[in-house]
C-alpha cells in the first residue's frame, strides 16, 4: 500500500497542511484520499490517532 510519511520536525511547512486537513496538530494523523468515478478528488477521510481508529483503518485498508 503506497503511503507518504512526513517528519514535521524536518518539514515544518507540512504542519500547516496537517492543520488545514485535520483541524489539529495532533499526530499521528491518517489522511485517506481517493478519487470519485469521474476522477474528481473526494473529501479526504481524516483519522487522528492509531489505537482508537485501528478497526476503521483496517477496514479502509482491507485488512482483517
Amino acid at each position: 500500500m503506497p503511503y507518504k510519511e512526513f517528519d514535521l520536525t524536518k518539514l515544518p511547512g507540512k504542519e500547516e497542511d496537517l492543520k488545514k486537513v485535520s483541524g489539529a496538530r495532533v499526530v499521528p494523523a491518517f489522511v485517506f484520499k481517493e478519487k470519485s468515478i469521474l476522477g474528481i478528488p473526494k473529501k479526504p477521510k481524516v483519522l487522528i490517532g492509531f489505537e482508537k481508529n485501528l478497526d476503521e483503518i483496517k477496514s479502509i485498508l482491507g485488512i482483517n
